[in-house]
């Protein structure tokens, strides 16, 4: 089941500064990193509106999440339609 549009803008205003995966979980309220990265994190990263910081070491301990220009329109989109 896909997300619905007031949960991605939950996850792309997170990542208008860069946020962790489990900062994202806890805001979202999961517990199941690997289901919260296969339901919202990886489709956001596939469709290029969100982007890793240290897309080099996708695994990092460090890795952060950032909204891309294609993700700030969508979210500014987002806002234009609630």
């Amino acid at each position: 089941m896909a997300p619905g549009w007031h949960q991605v803008e939950i996850v792309l205003s997170s990542c208008e500064k860069p946020a962790t995966v489990q900062q994202l979980m806890t805001i979202m309220e999961w517990k199941d990193r690997s289901k919260f990265r296969e339901k919202y994190v990886n489709p956001l990263l596939e469709e290029d509106i969100l982007a890793m910081t240290v897309s080099e070491k996708p695994t990092s301990s460090r890795q952060q999440y950032t909204l891309t220009e294609k993700g700030r329109r969508l979210l500014a989109d987002i806002r234009k339609t609630s």
